[in-house]
């Protein structure tokens, strides 16, 4: 679905593009949710380059929260580290989660629509759901 959204967050619309989720208008910024499959190259990411990580795809596939014109929040297919515990952007993620999830709710509220989703919707819908500790990480 290309046009967008009225979500139940007010002045927040959200635009469904491919397999992105555009998030405009949240904390007054905009943001994109690109779903990520799991390739090889995602995999050796993960494997070797981000080795103190836990959590995540084993395949690397996931979930890119980014901030509109640049700059990675949180890939939910790369686990999270230790930087988490002092600076998580795992709150900022589970929020736009919530946006998209509750979006895709009011698209298949449209005729037409009711069986309307996106690639990697069961993950925003967990990454919705995530308990965080007081420290924001996971």
């Amino acid at each position: 679905m290309t046009q967008p959204i009225p979500s139940l967050f007010p002045g927040i619309t959200v635009t469904f593009v491919g397999e992105d989720v555009k998030i405009s208008g949240f904390q007054k910024l905009n943001y994109i949710v690109r779903h990520q499959k799991g390739t090889a190259s995602r995999f050796f990411e993960r494997s070797l380059a981000r080795s103190d990580s836990s959590g995540g795809s084993l395949s690397g596939g996931g979930e890119e929260f980014l901030r509109d014109g640049g700059g990675m929040i949180y890939d939910s297919g790369m686990g999270t580290n230790q930087d988490m515990q002092v600076n998580s952007p795992v709150p900022t993620a589970k929020q736009l989660s919530k946006i998209a999830v509750d979006a895709v709710a009011d698209a298949r509220q449209v005729p037409g629509h009711e069986n309307f989703t996106r690639p990697g919707y069961n993950m925003l819908k967990e990454i919705s759901q995530y308990r965080l500790r007081s420290d924001g990480s996971r």
